[in-house]
């Protein structure tokens, strides 16, 4: 899916990394090129990261910023596919077809229906923390063991592993994370500020085009993380839903402000213009983010995102999102 993402985050972060086997307690120790010294452990068990703390998670957060290819980081970790990495690799025709391949992709995509008709998403809106899930929807910071979507966490201690899958159980805590939809959205020229469009639909060689846009501020309620952001994917319409299409020469300018609720308010970011360009198409583009220790205050972000995108038509199409939350 062609998507340009914008998006921040929120928690603490740096990295050493570890691979440990599933079968034995030797550890390797492996320091990717640039790496710095004395940064904490990172293991692969049975498929998923196991962070040694919560102070290694957040380390390593900002190593992966700090590197920005997500693509080449996840490499270092034999054994280990991401959640993110697992959803370009599906094919949405089959899950669109047979409920039986849906349900054993079910961590990794969330099927998104409408009188248009159905889209298949990534389960995770936030590519970071989508490089950091399993391919399982799985991810462990110390002795604690979690399963994330956007819709819901559920977390057990790893003695109770077995049983993550079962929300039901005495052992799992389920969250559902905070979600704050953009609280002004509107297509550009002329259009009214609060006029609210998530789509923008065009037909090209016989088959109907669309942007899907959308502006989000999550609290995951694990590991004090939140992140906000907009998305826009640009699909075309098959037989059987809506599935991945190129488009081109992706721009975006905007402002973008957070804020701590503290008295007096604490900045953490300014950004009075935010400009950024990809001239060619991507899978998933991420022109800006941020991430910072977590506070127990909640934050506000106050921004603004207008995109441009040229489709497969040749014309330009515009979209804007307003972001004026808490979370």
């Amino acid at each position: 899916m062609k998507t340009l993402s914008i998006f921040v985050t929120l928690l603490v972060m740096g990295t050493t990394i570890f691979i440990t086997s599933c079968d034995r307690q030797a550890t390797v120790v492996v320091e990717p090129d640039g790496s710095r010294q004395g940064i904490a452990p990172i293991a692969v068990v049975e498929g998923r990261l196991k962070f040694a703390d919560s102070q290694t998670f957040g380390k390593s957060l900002g190593e992966l910023y700090k590197n920005a290819n997500f693509d080449e980081w996840e490499k270092q970790f034999k054994g280990f596919t991401s959640l993110r990495a697992a959803y370009k690799r599906i094919d949405m025709e089959e899950i669109a077809t047979n409920p039986a391949s849906l349900k054993a992709v079910e961590a990794i995509v969330r099927k998104e229906s409408s009188a248009d008709g159905d889209s298949y998403d990534r389960a995770i809106v936030d590519p970071l923390l989508a490089t950091l899930v399993s391919d399982n929807g799985l991810l462990q910071v110390g002795d604690s063991l979690y399963k994330i979507r956007d819709d819901q966490v559920r977390m057990t201690h790893i003695k109770y592993a077995d049983e993550i899958d079962n929300p039901n159980s005495i052992h799992v805590l389920v969250r559902i994370p905070s979600k704050y939809r953009q609280a002004k959205g509107g297509r550009i020229a002329g259009i009214a500020e609060d006029d609210q469009y998530e789509t923008i639909s065009y037909y090209f060689d016989g088959r109907q085009h669309r942007y899907k846009s959308n502006g989000w501020a999550l609290k995951y309620w694990f590991q004090n993380y939140r992140s906000t952001g907009v998305r826009v994917n640009h699909q075309r319409k098959g037989t059987f839903g809506w599935s991945w299409s190129n488009a081109f020469d992706w721009s975006a300018t905007g402002y973008w402000y957070i804020t701590y609720n503290t008295t007096p308010p604490i900045p953490v970011v300014s950004i009075p213009s935010l400009s950024v360009s990809l001239p060619y198409e991507t899978d998933e583009f991420v022109p800006y983010y941020y991430y910072e220790s977590p506070y127990s205050t909640s934050a506000h972000v106050y921004a603004y995102c207008s995109w441009h995108s040229t489709g497969r038509d040749g014309q330009d199409h515009y979209y804007a999102h307003y972001l004026d939350t808490d979370f």
